[in-house]
């Protein structure tokens, strides 16, 4: 305005000096008529542009005809009461202000409020939220988000979604005016201009956010003339920054130093034309001439505390002291506030309050803030999980991330409040955790001994919580992650970061003076698993709280005595619980790292494993043969009957009706199950064409291989019966028309075995030892070892296994069991080392092995079985199928032991194509070849893949893959979802006959709970 003032009186004394020149008076005439009727016509511009020059919110552009009738049904105690702004959770019973905020946390009490304020209209006043974060506290949510979050923040998506909540969940609380106010958390640092421009952009955003949902918005005006004359760089951008909020049309500003000359400033300057409020909760009480001018200059609203009762009584007195006409154009501007957001948006609704929304957003708020100040040897995120890692915490409390990396890998931690012992020995990692507002001189020095003690391959890694000052101490550290709290969820995410199970990407906010010594910032990526709140990935936590009610229902039917549950979705572990009790005596709870026996997932988390290393390693292909793996490929033909002659052994305890059936659908056949068959020797022909030599793998690990199904075991498991044995003719098939030799026998005390009388315990000595010799090494179970010779026998009439020459899908024990001899051959190892060392020990397993009680205590692993058929004793560490007890508990069929988390990570790193952690295990071409079922077949390799029979969720997809296991296990992988499903029970104890896990169709029903909690 000023400028153009000054050019037209330019223009004026530019054509005085031409009129001065003019000799002719007429035109010396015209030329002044011009003159005046100029002047005219810009007098007139510039007092109707000065008068539209005031910028308007949205909700100043009602009717305003209707407010000014309304405002004149109203008495001058009434106008009055309209501006006042009271901080307060008090029911107010002798006026009501315009506008109360509260501070309190009763949800009833603020309930008691609104009902007796329903039957108002014009004199309810409006409700606000005043706290700087924007989020009413008395929603039972505490913040404590900082402003270095929102400017540490790579992610400018994070910042409005979590004002977004914010404004949906004080709409929901029926706070009707937001002040959600950047300005407020200003940094008491030094001046940047890149902070101020971004503050601009968030504080505008807020504004637009809440007036499209039709919400009063305010921010704050922390400056004064006074301050601003001083030409204080900081309180100039923050006028910059008020200018242009205005010119968004926000709604309403607070006055941190309220002053006369501010808000005519405000009004006559600014030409704002939204609520003004000043704020006098902890300042004197301004004298009567003072507050009259404030109304009449345009200061809307007094916002003062419930104890200014005085102030109160006084204000209301004002009314004769009043211009005529001032008073009502501000109340005037309250009323038309009222009026644009008198409609509910929402109902009050305290159960939001109640969920996870709102954690959801600022904890990625603050994840985005964490920043990796220095990565030099680019350690972050941790590779190895094997070494050797010593935590020590400097200052407060940081258990939070002791537990949380706990989840990752073991540790040594010492904390220096209670421990400040130098401790001298090697490690691999040392990390260090500082979490002290000002580290003193004992802190730093104990700090220097630390690392000058121990000798460690790198050099340390600083984890700081809070205060960014304390990183200047240590810009020799070439690992740095700076964090701008030390919540809880901040140490966890830092844990989570240090470990991969998030990436990095936060900066150090510019106006840092430590700036300087980190002038750039580093990312980091997610390579493992993450831990978070289900909704983070689009999944209801209440709802996957479904499988916490079917699983405690099932452990009371009694289908199984406890259990584990894991759920990976998208990259973040959403579920992982345990059940129930070890035994139904309910002694020993459930815990994470308990251990179970997986039974035949075994054939996929050990067998198949370790045959898809195998292929990655080229030394075998689908195509390979047992001959091509093992030395051992002769077979004594002299032993075995020829022709078409079957000598069967066959224990029935109840009549089956289709062998071929219960052959080619059960899980495992198992001595203790209801249904039980076992085949000694078959043969068709004296000089088979084929033998078990002759069959591919591929063969074997989709299960059409023709070989028999089980082991020639029967004679070492039924030693304490009568063995006599029948034989039979083949009519059509060795699967089908096969009588049974000893059903419903009788116990004998003599028994005849290969024509002598031997008592039990002779038996039982012909097979067994009940100690370790140098002729009995081999242990099947507790004072159970197995003679060498029998063990070489064994292998003897494996292979004398006859092979169907017609080839049909039957699931099998022994083509598992035979993939992982041919692997041990190959490798020269046992699978269970090869399997250590290809995979489990750099995927941080521990509780993941064969042989359990080599490594654990009993009370670590859940009792199986009670077996009462064979080995007489609770089976607790030893494998429950017999054909893997027999073959010593390491079989390519069952004796894996494992935890469903543990499981649940195996699989993820499939779900990865093969890497996890930053290791690659597998290349992605091998992944995806085993895991797809293969064309022709009804299964992938060693995977069984989703089918009508599969013991799965009916949602999961077609190309889901994974196994079951006899002992109550499984577990799906469903590529298409990104979901892994892990459930492991031991449901048969005390008794495998218990079938209730199937009967109940548990694992079904869990199944559907997490595809039911997938948020469309």
């Amino acid at each position: 305005m000023l400028r153009e003032a000054y050019l037209f009186l330019l223009a004026i004394f530019y054509l005085h000096s031409i009129y001065r020149h003019m000799k002719r008076k007429k035109i010396q005439i015209t030329l002044l008529l011009l003159i005046l009727i100029g002047i005219i016509i810009i007098s007139i511009y510039y007092f109707f542009q000065q008068k539209d020059t005031t910028i308007l919110p949205s909700f100043m552009q009602s009717n305003s005809a209707w407010a000014e009738k309304e405002v004149q049904k109203l008495t001058e105690k009434e106008k009055l009461s309209q501006l006042l702004f009271i901080e307060t959770d008090s029911l107010i019973d002798n006026f009501i202000p315009g506008a109360l905020a509260f501070s309190g946390n009763d949800f009833g009490h603020f309930e008691q409020l609104k009902a007796k304020l329903s039957t108002q209209k014009l004199q309810k006043p409006i409700f606000v939220n005043l706290f700087a974060d924007g989020l009413c506290h008395f929603s039972k949510i505490q913040t404590n988000l900082n402003i270095n979050h929102f400017f540490a923040n790579s992610d400018s998506n994070s910042t409005q979604n979590l004002s977004e909540y914010i404004l949906q969940l004080n709409l929901s609380l029926s706070q009707n005016f937001h002040v959600f106010s950047l300005l407020n958390l200003r940094p008491s640092f030094e001046y940047d201009s890149a902070f101020y421009s971004d503050l601009l952009l968030k504080a505008i955003k807020t504004t637009q956010l809440s007036d499209n949902q039709k919400v009063l918005n305010g921010h704050w005006c922390n400056f004064s003339l006074e301050n601003l004359k001083k030409d204080t760089i900081i309180y100039q951008h923050e006028l910059k920054i008020v200018k242009e909020l205005i010119k968004s049309k926000i709604p309403a500003l607070f006055l941190k130093n309220p002053s006369n000359t501010l808000v005519v400033y405000l009004r006559k300057n600014l030409n704002f034309g939204g609520l003004i409020i000043s704020d006098f909760r902890d300042k004197e009480i301004p004298k009567t001439e003072i507050l009259v001018d404030l109304i009449e200059n345009g200061n809307t609203f007094f916002l003062i505390s419930k104890k200014s009762e005085k102030f109160i009584q006084s204000f209301l007195k004002l009314g004769t002291k009043i211009k005529k006409g001032k008073l009502d154009e501000q109340v005037k501007i309250v009323l038309l506030a009222k009026k644009w957001i008198e409609k509910d948006k929402t109902q009050f609704q305290a159960n939001l309050c109640e969920d996870n929304s709102y954690q959801l957003q600022t904890n990625k708020l603050i994840e985005n803030s964490i920043t990796l100040l220095k990565n030099k040897d680019k350690l972050i995120p941790l590779l190895s999980v094997k070494e050797t890692f010593l935590v020590f915490n400097i200052g407060k409390n940081t258990e939070a991330f002791n537990s949380m990396l706990r989840n990752y890998i073991e540790f040594t931690a010492f904390d220096f409040n209670k421990n400040k012992k130098i401790i001298k020995q090697k490690v691999d990692k040392l990390i260090i955790t500082l979490n002290s507002e000002t580290l003193t001189n004992e802190e730093l020095k104990y700090i220097e001994e630390i690392i000058n003690t121990l000798k460690t391959k790198q050099k340390p890694i600083l984890i700081n919580f809070g205060n960014v000052k304390n990183i200047t101490h240590f810009e020799g550290f070439q690992t740095i992650i700076q964090s701008y709290g030390n919540l809880p969820i901040e140490q966890e995410l830092c844990a989570q970061a240090l470990m991969g199970g998030i990436g990095l990407k936060g900066c150090l906010p510019s106006y840092y003076k430590e700036k300087k010594l980190f002038p750039s910032t580093f990312t980091s990526i997610k390579t493992r698993l993450k831990y978070a709140v289900a909704e983070e990935v689009n999944m209801s936590t209440k709802k996957l709280e479904v499988i916490d009610s079917i699983a405690l229902a099932e452990i009371s039917a009694g289908a199984f005595p406890g259990c584990q549950i894991f759920v990976a979705y998208k990259g973040v572990i959403v579920y992982n619980k345990q059940f129930g009790y070890h035994t139904y005596s309910k002694q020993d709870k459930v815990k994470e790292t308990d251990l179970y026996d997986l039974a035949s997932l075994t054939k996929i988390s050990a067998t198949t494993l370790a045959a898809m290393k195998m292929f990655d390693l080229k030394k075998i292909n689908l195509t390979t043969t047992l001959s091509n793996c093992m030395k051992n490929t002769k077979i004594d033909y002299t032993r075995i009957i020829p022709d078409t002659i079957i000598r069967i052994d066959t224990l029935l305890l109840k009549e089956i009706p289709n062998l071929k059936k219960l052959l080619a659908t059960t899980d495992t056949i198992n001595l203790n199950d209801s249904m039980i068959v076992t085949f000694d020797t078959i043969i068709a022909k004296l000089t088979p064409k084929r033998n078990i030599f002759k069959v591919p793998l591929q063969e074997m690990l989709v299960h059409e291989s023709g070989i028999m199904p089980v082991l020639p075991i029967l004679p070492y498991i039924l030693y304490k019966l009568p063995q006599k044995r029948k034989s039979f003719k083949i009519k059509t098939s060795v699967f089908q028309d096969v009588n049974d030799s000893l059903q419903n026998e009788p116990k004998y005390d003599t028994i005849y075995s290969e024509g002598k009388k031997l008592k039990r315990s002779e038996a039982f000595a012909k097979y067994y030892s009940k100690n370790k010799t140098d002729s009995s090494r081999l242990q099947i179970a507790e004072n159970m070892y197995l003679k060498n010779s029998y063990r070489d026998t064994l292998w003897i009439e494996t292979k004398q296994l006859n092979v169907a020459q017609e080839k049909k899908y039957q699931y099998s024990d022994v083509n598992m069991i035979l993939v992982q001899m041919a692997i041990d051959s190959l490798n020269g190892e046992n699978i269970d080392e090869f399997l250590k060392n290809s995979f489990y020990d750099e995927l941080g397993f521990k509780n993941t092995c064969f042989l359990p009680l080599k490594e654990h205590s009993k009370n670590e692993i859940v009792p199986t079985a009670l077996d009462k058929v064979w080995r007489n004793q609770l089976l607790q560490g030893y494998v429950h199928d017999p054909s893997a007890a027999i073959l010593g508990g390491i079989a390519g069929n069952a004796g894996l032991f494992s935890t469903a988390k543990e499981q649940g990570i195996l699989y993820q790193m499939l779900l990865n194509k093969g890497t996890y952690g930053g290791t690659r295990y597998l290349s992605s071409e091998v992944v995806e070849l085993f895991t797809k079922r293969q064309a022709g077949h009804v299964r992938g390799l060693g995977f069984e893949i989703q089918s009508s029979k599969a013991i799965m969720s009916q949602y999961a997809s077609s190309t889901t893959y994974g196994h079951t296991g006899f002992t109550g296990n499984c577990v799906w992988v469903d590529p298409e979802k990104e979901l892994v499903f892990v459930f492991i029970s031991n449901r048969v104890y005390p008794d495998s006959k218990n079938g209730k896990i199937n009967g109940h169709k548990v694992r079904q029903k869990v199944h559907d709970a997490v595809y039911k909690a997938i948020i469309p």
